[in-house]
């Protein structure tokens, strides 16, 4: 089996010829399907270099790489199974389902032997424009260039809108000669592979086969219904779980043991009501278990205010800069942490579209805002029943109205600020209406926008003052709040600890002094000082003559700050939500049906226990090509110097004055947790030394390969090919930077493109929230709409 190896994240894969099944494939192109040479020519190949026989090699003359298929850890009975539930196509709508089991009672030569279907093709990805960020509909028409490792697609009427010979994209002017016109058709046929034993074809999903470990295309596959006779006749065994890392292998925090303790809780409580509801023993009902959950990113960050609405606040010293920690918490360990509040906003995700899983089953139905707020909700008043949540209320409620003795200044200033949330976005556009409103009355008469606010406004709002950006923040609270009201209950805010009645901040420490004749007046010991020095009639109750006695209750069990105990978790993959659905999207992870969801699974925890990609860690110094897994040499004294088996065959290393030896399969290396931290080290060290050698200014620098890296930025200057137009140093290096990109904190980096990059991202999030929050209008819309003509 000969497989092609594509770049990056993409996999390997081999598409099997038409017509013959026992005809070999040599892929030598994406999506290609060519019969390259049939059995007997390659037979004649393999009689003239016949394999040597080692302890390391098959039968067939292949590796032992073990667990190249997850189904060699299977038992027999758990194989049957497998290929059983293939042929239930799980996920599938009833017609395509009843379909493909039809298609079990007429398998052909041409058809997969284990689900029992020919040609299966994949999701295609969703494409946007570049500059509109409109999703390009299926089968229309568009362009697109490649500038660095970055793909630009161009839908027709922006193509031409752009007047001009270029198109203009994050500061880079792009020849529309070197863009391609293409139609949004093309289909990308599920991969397949030989078995190595009865030479029976499978779709590499059903075979639960990883062809990234298939060392260059040599790993001996053995097929599920040959391994099944080879352990009945005991001629092989199960391999132990151990044998392919799996999401117990990964790193345990303090989150994860946390979540995973109150889960095994919960199932086996859940597990011991069933039992006594059927009169049964515990043992006798059936209970989920081998279940594992492990925290996969947990980094650092921080989240630039947008700049409009940054300008409001500036003499109120507003932060530029969130820091914050990019974390799927759960409210107990959060409430622990020291953290006080939870916001939610409940928006269902596009039709059409994926918000962290790559393709829902066609079975799913995208819920509507009402049943995800109730499903939200409902699992917040179980926590409330546990004394984690104390309250619950929406945005609106909280930070836009001011009631009964709430002394709180109304501002956008107090609003939690989440990237990708409705208001910022929205507030983003409404500030630069109301400028643009600002300079239509300053042509006509000076002063208007402060006659639009009234005495009353400002007093209930709790503003002191009549100032421009004062003027600008009750405008824009007053703008967002007509927006937000109608679709309040969709954003919730979850407070995890007691809110001060009259300056509404949440008690941490001290005394929460409550009053026990209202249900829910409490202060804090700021707010109960200032209460006890007021006018009797200003008192709580107000307007009542009889004032009541408040009472404290100490806060205890509060940690003085939120810090992390766990380390830092950094995932290339799960940075974002988008990073892991461009994995997925560029790989065909989907997860549509039961079948593919399995093979996708197995495959995300194969990149999360490889998390460095081989393309600088293994690079031939000679040609500068990938060095395929265990395929090259490299040099015991010099760092970071490998040559690939082509370039070593032609001169045997006599041009390097080391000994060189040949490598170990990285993926075999990968196999244990010394090894992944050792590479998690070299990448960090790579994206320190990518660093240094922005800013370094010394020509002889002793900084171990900064001159290396500086002629790579040189070489970036100056190179007319590009990544674009296949230059291999350049790919490398817009692979680093866009690494470096994804993980920089700093506003003003040094580091070539790295601002551009980051204002590419920081775009395509902006179309992706401008999408979310033009569909909530849409939908409040229609909402509307229906009400009218009800009533």
């Amino acid at each position: 089996m000969i497989e092609m190896k594509k770049d990056k994240l993409e996999d390997a894969y081999i598409q099997r010829p038409e017509g013959d099944p026992t005809a070999k494939l040599n892929s030598t192109g994406f999506g290609m399907q060519e019969v390259v040479k049939a059995e007997k020519e390659m037979g004649q190949s393999k009689m003239e270099n016949p394999p040597l026989h080692s302890e390391n090699m098959s039968k067939s003359g292949k590796p032992k790489i073990k667990g190249v298929s997850l189904t060699e850890l299977f038992t027999p009975e758990q194989v049957r199974q497998h290929i059983t539930g293939l042929r239930q196509w799980v996920g599938q709508s009833k017609a395509k389902a009843e379909k493909n089991q039809a298609m079990e009672h007429s398998m052909s030569e041409n058809s997969c032997q284990l689900c029992a279907v020919e040609k299966l093709t994949f999701e295609p990805p969703p494409i946007y424009c570049t500059p509109c960020g409109a999703r390009i509909k299926r089968n229309a028409m568009y362009y697109t260039v490649g500038a660095g490792e970055t793909r630009h697609y161009f839908c027709i009427p922006c193509y031409n809108e752009a007047r001009g010979d270029t198109i203009v994209v994050d500061g880079s002017a792009l020849p529309k000669a070197r863009m391609e016109k293409k139609k949004n058709d093309e289909e990308t046929e599920e991969w397949w592979v030989q078995c190595d034993k009865c030479e029976a074809w499978q779709h590499q999903i059903c075979a639960l086969f990883n062809g990234r470990r298939n060392d260059g295309g040599q790993a001996e596959y053995t097929c599920p219904n040959c391994y099944i006779e080879e352990v009945e006749r005991g001629e092989r065994v199960p391999l132990p779980q151990s044998a392919v890392l799996g999401a117990k292998d990964l790193p345990r925090t303090i989150l994860s043991d946390h979540m995973e303790q109150r889960l095994f809780a919960k199932l086996k409580q859940e597990r011991q009501d069933r039992a006594r509801l059927q009169g049964k023993s515990y043992d006798e009902v059936p209970g989920a278990e081998a279940l594992v959950i492990r925290v996969v990113s947990s980094v650092d960050k921080k989240l630039e205010v947008k700049p409009r609405f940054l300008e409001i606040f500036q003499e109120e010293n507003y932060p530029a800069e969130y820091p914050y920690k990019s974390k799927i918490g759960y409210l107990e360990y959060c409430k622990k942490r020291g953290f006080t509040s939870c916001y939610i906003w409940a928006c269902p995700p596009l039709k059409g579209e994926d918000y962290i899983l790559y393709c829902h089953p066609e079975i799913q139905k995208t819920p509507k805002s009402d049943k995800l707020r109730e499903w939200y909700l409902s699992m917040l008043r179980k926590a409330a029943k546990e004394n984690i949540v104390v309250d619950l209320t929406n945005l609106y409620d909280h930070f836009f109205v001011s009631t009964g003795e709430c002394k709180a200044k109304v501002t956008a200033a107090r609003l939690p600020y989440f990237d990708g949330d409705y208001w910022p976005g929205a507030a983003e556009d409404m500030i630069y209406q109301l400028q643009q409103e600002e300079d239509g009355r300053k042509q006509h008469k000076k002063g208007t926008m402060k006659k639009t606010i009234t005495k009353r406004a400002l007093k209930a709002s709790g503003q002191t003052d009549l100032s421009g950006n004062a003027s600008k923040d009750l405008l824009l609270m007053h703008k967002l709040g007509e927006t937000i009201s109608p679709m309040k209950e969709d954003f919730i805010m979850v407070h995890l600890q007691h809110a001060c009645t009259h300056c509404c901040i949440l008690m941490v420490s001290g005394n929460r002094w409550v009053c026990k004749q209202c249900k829910n007046f409490q202060l804090c010991d700021k707010c109960y000082d200032a209460e006890r020095k007021r006018e009797d009639r200003e008192r709580h109750p107000i307007n009542q003559k009889d004032k009541h006695t408040l009472y404290p209750v100490e806060i205890t069990g509060v940690p003085d700050d939120t810090k992390d105990k766990d380390e830092i978790l950094e995932s290339e993959f799960f940075d974002t939500r988008q990073a892991f659905l461009s994995l997925c999207q560029g790989n065909h992870y989907q997860y549509d049906t039961l079948r593919r969801a399995k093979h996708s699974s197995m495959m995300v925890l194969y990149h999360l226990h490889n998390p460095t990609a081989p393309a600088f860690v293994t690079t031939c110094n000679v040609c500068h090509l990938d060095i395929e897994t265990g395929q090259g040499w490299r040099c015991e004294t010099c760092p970071d110097y490998d040559v690939c088996n082509t370039c070593f065959q032609k001169d045997g290393g006599i041009d390097h004055p080391h000994k060189l030896t040949n490598h170990p399969s990285n993926d075999r290396d990968a196999q244990n947790k010394e090894a992944r931290q050792l590479r998690v080290m070299q990448l960090r060290k790579m994206l320190d030394l990518l660093v240094h050698a922005s800013q370094c200014r010394s020509p002889h620098c002793q900084y171990p390969n900064c001159r290396k890296v500086k002629g790579l930025f040189r070489h970036g200057m100056l190179c007319k090919v590009r990544a674009s137009g296949g230059c291999l140093l350049c790919k490398k290096m817009w692979y680093l930077l866009q690494l470096h990109a994804r993980a920089c904190k700093e506003s003003e980096c040094s580091v070539p493109r790295c601002r551009d990059l980051k204002e590419h991202m920081r775009r395509l999030q902006q179309q992706s929230d401008s999408r979310r929050r033009a569909a909530v209008m849409e939908m409040m819309r229609q909402r509307a709409a229906e009400v009218a003509s009800n009533s």
